[in-house]
């Protein structure tokens, strides 16, 4: 048994089909929590999260309010966690003049640009959000890969 992982490619095929275990124990998370991280400056605002079976980031130039600056929040997840709700709440939010300049989104991935115009000033968001069976499914495809490849056998040379 030793032999196993006596090459390479063996260890780290172990090391990515952890990475795909940890992957889909977030994906099953985010089906029943919303989790958030929010850190930043006074000129920008950073958010990673994890919600309806996607892994979240989220940049604000400047932040819409002065907080901390680093909060982690976690709650229930709810049916208004899609991507839609998440661009309509957006331009329907706190009397704003909102002004989505790009979005892209299939098979769970979304990826958006806007600016919102308010009282308070001018305010840039950009979002990017993966889906997690495309996180977990490349990590265990590699290490598929990876651990069930048959090793290549050398030729020893042969001294004259």
């Amino acid at each position: 048994m030793g032999e196993f992982f006596t090459p390479w490619r063996r260890k780290a095929g172990c090391v990515t089909l952890v990475m795909a275990c940890v992957f889909m124990a977030a994906w099953l998370r985010s089906l029943t929590t919303r989790d958030q991280i929010t850190f930043g400056r006074v000129d920008a605002l950073q958010a990673i999260g994890s919600a309806s079976g996607t892994f979240r980031w989220a940049g604000l130039r400047p932040p819409l309010e002065a907080g901390s600056p680093f909060e982690w929040k976690t709650a229930a997840a709810s049916k208004d966690d899609d991507h839609d709700h998440y661009w309509k709440q957006w331009g329907q939010g706190m009397g704003r003049m909102w002004t989505l300049h790009w979005r892209w989104g299939w098979a769970g991935f979304d990826f958006g640009a806007g600016t919102s115009q308010s009282n308070a000033g001018t305010h840039h968001v950009e979002r990017w959000s993966v889906p997690y069976w495309f996180l977990s499914s490349v990590p265990i495809l590699l290490s598929a890969y990876l651990l069930l490849r048959k090793p290549r056998h050398t030729v020893p040379k042969q001294t004259t």
